[in-house]
């Protein structure tokens, strides 16, 4: 069903932010509102999970946030007895271990 106007997205968060682009992409007209005055730090961090980070690369935008990103230092280290570095990897196919754990931003 095609869509006739603007869509309007309510908060310039990760969500609104990605929805954005991803309707631009599609040749969408989108208007992001946020009654925010301004963006910026908030000074807290997001853990973006693989199936988020896969979101990401489909919209093009998932290299700028593993650029961004540091390695996950707490928290469990394995998932079905492998380590999660290796989950990682074959899931974003990273070549070298030493960046395989780097996905949180």
């Amino acid at each position: 069903m095609p869509i006739d106007g603007t869509v309007l997205i309510a908060g310039a968060g990760i969500g609104g932010l990605a929805l954005g682009c991803a309707l631009q992409q599609a040749g969408i007209s989108c208007e992001i509102f946020e009654r925010a005055p301004a963006l910026g730090s908030a000074g807290a961090g997001i853990v973006m999970q693989p199936s988020a980070l896969l979101a990401l690369r489909h919209l093009g935008l998932d290299a700028a946030v593993v650029g961004a990103g540091h390695e996950l230092e707490r928290g469990p280290s394995c998932w079905k007895r492998r380590p999660l570095s290796a989950s990682c990897a074959r899931i974003f196919k990273i070549g070298s271990r030493s960046r395989a754990g780097r996905v949180g931003a």
